[in-house]
């Protein structure tokens, strides 16, 4: 009878997790993955005798899976709740999220040493040059388990190989809670110290203005998708000021023409800041003073707008999405202040960034 009844049980559960496959309509999203899921491939004589259709099937039917989300959190719980100490690659450290860092391959730091080198003969005409490197946010994260990134060691391989560049060390301006708990990225509002040493490393005189603060609730990180684990969501906050309001903004493959850009998110909220990916964006302060070309990754998007209030004109560069070879046509380096900042994790993976 035993046997029998775990035979009924389990046939039951196949027959409805199949109907269920068969009667819900397919998803086009992820928004914890944040990717597009497979859609019901095309049956074709060709795509079948080549076994084509049936390697599309094998990510077709995993991914439109009925209740998955349901089950990939399940399945993290109990991994955590089993003593594993990283679920998917991600671990937790007091209350923070973060992806397991196995450390900094030198012959890859030194290969983006070059490229920065090519960025600062690129921008010749720039009379001041400072680089910045972000630390990722388990280098505030200490739970005696997990390895802390060498930072100071990235910087000083970088120090060692380019030319032409000052440095400016932000790692004490910054603590964990200036990152998000279950994203990589920081959180604006907490920024400010970090934007003056900024300034004050380029010989600007940081400017503040009185901000109004935005707040966009159940903001689940990039950490939240990949973990699957039932955490707490973050509040994303963006600052606007007067400066920021009134400053006019250009973009090189975007309609966008705000600083701040609410009403276009995906399924990123960290988007709202400049857009997202964008590959050059120009923004002009009116009441400012001096110019500036900052080289960025996502890091810079939300640090951007606090410097807007410093300066007439920034040129905001993601060398992720153009190729170094275009940036004469759309950036002008005479008479501006050049602004590196990058993250330890780009600066690691130089490959990341297209420089000629």
């Amino acid at each position: 009878m035993k046997n029998r009844v775990c035979s009924l049980v389990f046939a039951g559960i196949l027959l409805i997790l199949g109907g269920l496959h068969v009667i819900l309509p397919d998803k086009t999203l992820s928004y914890t993955e944040r990717r597009s899921l497979a859609r019901f491939p095309k049956v074709t004589f060709s795509s079948v005798m080549d076994g084509v259709f049936m390697q599309n099937m094998e990510k077709y039917l995993p991914d439109q899976f009925p209740a998955r989300e349901e089950f990939r959190s399940v399945k993290s719980l109990f991994e955590r709740l089993s003593g594993r100490l990283d679920v998917n690659d991600i671990y937790d450290a007091d209350g923070y999220l973060a992806s397991v860092e196995f450390g900094y391959s030198e012959s890859a730091v030194k290969k983006s040493a070059e490229k920065l080198n090519r960025i600062r003969e690129l921008f010749d005409g720039c009379e001041e040059a400072v680089l910045c490197v972000i630390p990722p946010k388990n280098y505030y994260m200490h739970d005696g388990v997990h390895p802390v990134p060498d930072v100071q060691g990235l910087t000083e391989i970088l120090a060692e190989h380019t030319e032409g560049y000052g440095f400016c060390a932000i790692e004490d301006t910054l603590s964990l809670e200036s990152y998000y708990r279950t994203d990589s990225h920081w959180r604006q509002e907490t920024l400010d110290e970090t934007a003056r040493a900024i300034c004050s490393s380029l010989g600007v005189h940081y400017v503040t203005e009185e901000f109004t603060e935005h707040r966009m609730e159940d903001f689940y990180g990039v950490y939240a998708g990949q973990s699957a684990l039932p955490v707490k969501p973050d509040v994303l906050v963006y600052r606007s000021s007067p400066s920021v309001e009134s400053a006019s903004v250009t973009a090189v493959g975007s309609e966008m023409t705000s600083v701040y850009t609410p009403d276009r998110i995906g399924m990123d909220f960290y988007d709202v800041f400049l857009g997202g990916a964008v590959p050059v964006i120009e923004i002009v302060n009116e009441s400012g003073t001096g110019d500036l070309i900052v080289v960025r990754d996502s890091f810079g998007s939300s640090l951007i707008p606090l410097l807007i209030p410093s300066f007439h004109r920034i040129m905001a560069v993601d060398l992720r999405y153009i190729s170094s070879e275009y940036l004469e046509r759309y950036v002008n380096d005479d008479g501006a202040a050049l602004l590196v900042l990058l993250s330890a994790g780009i600066l690691n993976n130089s490959e990341m960034l297209k420089i000629q």
